[in-house]
């Protein structure tokens, strides 16, 4: 039996969102272009994620490089969860308010 590549997958996977996703309009919804394309973002991030953690989980640890980006993108997270802290409307800030849906 072959192992399996995890590294490959998620790799391709990445390739499929940056390709395809211009290329994805349904005539189906009554937005044409953006409800349609965040499902396909929320999909193959999920199947991203869930294939890093089977990954995480073979080799029993979590396989995170370290970039010189992590310490500003700490700050801007930080920042994010403490402006949703002390935002008025908690749910909002969390989810996104999409008004033509």
């Amino acid at each position: 039996m072959k192992p399996i590549h995890y590294s490959s997958i998620i790799k391709y996977l990445y390739y499929i969102l940056f390709f395809v996703l211009p290329f994805i309009v349904l005539p189906v919804n009554s937005e044409l272009f953006e409800f349609n394309k965040m499902l396909f973002i929320y999909t193959i991030a999920s199947l991203i994620f869930g294939i890093w953690l089977l990954r995480c989980l073979q080799v029993n640890k979590v396989l995170i490089k370290k970039t010189v980006f992590d310490i500003p993108l700490l700050l801007f997270l930080s920042s994010q969860i403490i402006s949703t802290l002390l935002s008025i409307d908690q749910h909002t800030s969390f989810f996104g308010y999409y008004g033509r849906f």
